[in-house]
């Protein structure tokens, strides 16, 4: 016997060994986890059972069988059920992710999975030799290919000769092929990742358990969906889990294989990358732009070419055997024009969004490119220019400041990348106490409404004028479960509302401040008055619709009497933030006045001045009563 027969009959032997000892007969579905090692392990199953003849009274009674797929199906399993009628045993032998129709899996007795071979089988079929392996040895078989391995010991082949073939090829490849991705950072050294980095930690070691044999590929996570504006870092993120997994990354992009051409040329391409990544599995396959396939429920003039497109991607992503240590890590600036299939389980099923790095991430991110740390003095000024800044920007700000240092002949300095800043300019006094009763009310009507635990409310007293900023907010923490029903949205609509509201009790009117844009108050307040009469069934009917919340502003335009109702809802809900805040009038002026001196006022601060000011009893006070609720 070869070494690769040896291993797959230790993996026979003990996945079959209670199936021999069975007195009936048995219908089974052997599933091997190796690549490519079918073959070998028939012979492996055949040899195993050679020696039964206790047990099987006559070795043609044992039917094995390889299954393949064809034109017309798996080739096997009609041969399955005539083969079972006159002998004993019967077994199907497949890779691990084959498929089959139901009324195989139904007339069969068993499905049997054989793992991969393991370091300790290969150090006890070595050993019985009279070799000892070093891990080093030990590694190198297991990181073998089944047709490496197949190559390299083939009968009447030593072993000691086998392995030394191993080593040449190895030792002729490292120049040619070094450590892949050796050069730039890992995910460990990247920071603003969250939840992606997480999910690429956890894959390196399921990578490196997958290489040293420990599990089968049926058990990495093959696919993930990365989505974020434009300059987050997407393709930065996968060129460092490819570093980080310690295996090569093959770079492709669906624009890419349409510029191949027409879609027969597409789907080469397509199938080409595929076969690339395959070839130097495992291996990270990254896919750029991959909402340039579009939606195949989306009718227009290139509905065919789109939906054999999708087709033919969905095809490689489902085929077992170019997805065998492939990961797929798919890139897109919209995720909701991607096509649901795509999103499906077992093909980019885990949808991780990479949102603009907050202040802690600028600040790693900076240093990561520059090699220097924000002094103190400079501290808020950079966080607060940079706020918005995608990755992307901040390493360009750091090759502008690299470049007016080398300009001067001198090495990169901070004052390099402050004077490239944008300037931070003080917001006049009066606009600065508008938004001190703006936030304060926020806090306030929060608070009276238990909208969730009020951590701080704070005001800015300058900007950069270099895009539209938020210049104070109140920052609620609410509970991960809770009962949704119409009181909880109306407390939302009022808590949206109550900055507005505070404006026009103290200054009689309200600026668009809250108003503008999808993130504005009023808008977000519209958009939730919106989806309970048309999606939740908490409003004037309970018919709902199902929409995406981009579309939710055609339903208004559509139907006046949503827009009256939703009019109606955001009027109500505005007045029910005024009375609570003329209700605590005198907190509101004190929060006020507090936010002009610190700027900034913790949760347990506005609380005790909420309770510092409140009234013996509230009885008969609309502010919180169920008279702006029941309209």
């Amino acid at each position: 016997m070869t070494l690769p027969t040896i291993l797959a009959y230790l993996g026979v032997a003990a996945a079959l060994r209670p199936l021999r000892r069975l007195k009936k007969n048995v219908l089974a579905i052997v599933r091997i986890e190796t690549p490519n090692a079918v073959d070998s392990y028939i012979e492996a199953i055949r040899l195993f059972y050679r020696p039964a003849a206790s047990d099987v009274a006559d070795h043609e009674e044992v039917w094995v069988k390889p299954v393949t797929p064809s034109g017309k199906g798996l080739r096997a399993e009609d041969e399955l059920f005539y083969a079972a009628q006159e002998r004993k045993v019967a077994i199907l032998v497949c890779e691990n992710q084959t498929k089959f129709e139901d009324d195989t899996l139904l007339f069969c007795d068993l499905e049997i999975p054989v793992p991969r071979p393991t370091a300790r089988q290969v150090a006890i079929v070595f050993s019985h030799f009279g070799q000892h392996l070093t891990e080093a040895d030990i590694k190198l078989v297991l990181s073998a290919t089944w047709r490496n391995l197949r190559f390299a010991f083939p009968p009447g082949r030593s072993l000691v000769d086998g392995l030394r073939r191993l080593r040449a090829v190895q030792q002729l490849k490292a120049p040619a092929e070094p450590a892949p991705r050796s050069q730039g950072p890992t995910l460990r050294e990247l920071n603003g990742f969250g939840e992606a980095t997480e999910w690429g930690l956890e894959l390196a070691l399921d990578l490196a358990d997958y290489k040293s044999g420990k599990i089968g590929w049926q058990d990495v996570d093959t696919g993930v969906l990365l989505s974020g504006p434009p300059g987050t870092g997407k393709t930065m993120f996968a060129d460092a889990l490819a570093r980080t997994c310690n295996v090569p990354m093959v770079f492709a992009s669906s624009a890419q294989w349409q510029a191949a051409g027409h879609l027969n040329d597409f789907l080469k391409a397509m199938n080409f990358s595929f076969d690339e990544a395959a070839s130097k599995a495992p291996c990270i396959l990254f896919i750029d732009e991959i909402d340039a396939f579009g939606d195949r429920a989306v009718d227009d003039h290139n509905a065919d070419y789109k939906r054999q497109a999708i087709n033919g991607f969905l095809e490689l992503l489902d085929g077992f055997n170019r997805r065998t240590g492939v990961v797929v890590v798919g890139a897109t600036n919209l995720p909701s024009k991607l096509d649901p299939a795509i999103k499906r389980a077992g093909r980019l099923d885990k949808h991780i969004p990479i949102p603009l790095p907050n202040a802690e991430a600028r600040s790693h991110i900076f240093r990561f490119h520059s090699g220097l740390d924000i002094p103190t003095a400079h501290r808020e000024q950079f966080l607060r220019s940079t706020q918005g800044m995608a990755g992307a920007d901040i390493q360009q700000l750091v090759r502008d400041a690299r470049r007016r240092a080398r300009r001067a002949s001198r090495p990169l300095e901070v004052d390099d990348v402050v004077s490239l800043l944008p300037s931070l300019h003080p917001i006049p006094s009066e606009h600065l106490r508008a938004n001190a009763i703006h936030e304060a009310g926020h806090a306030i009507v929060g608070l009276e409404l238990l909208a969730g635990e009020l951590e701080l409310v704070r005001i800015l007293d300058s900007v950069t004028l270099r895009r539209p900023e938020i210049v104070g907010g109140a920052v609620f923490a609410q509970a991960a479960v809770g009962r949704k029903n119409r009181r909880f949205y109306l407390d939302q609509i009022a808590l949206y509302l109550a900055g507005i509201a505070a404006e026009i009790l103290v200054l009689g009117d309200h600026s668009d401040g809250g108003t503008g844009g999808n993130e504005a108050d009023l808008a977000r307040a519209t958009e939730v008055a919106t989806l309970m009469e048309t999606s939740f069934g908490l409003g004037r009917t309970l018919m709902v619709e199902v929409v995406e919340d981009a579309d939710l502003p055609k339903l208004r335009l559509r139907d006046a009497d949503l827009r009256r109702a939703v009019h109606r809802t955001l009027e109500q809900q505005r007045e029910r933030a005024i009375s609570i805040l003329n209700n605590n009038r005198a907190a509101l002026d004190e929060i006020v006045e507090e936010l002009l001196v610190v700027r900034k006022l913790s949760g347990a601060e506005v609380g005790s001045i909420i309770c510092k000011h409140k009234r013996p009893s509230n009885e008969g006070s609309p502010g919180a009563s169920g008279k702006f609720l029941e309209q």
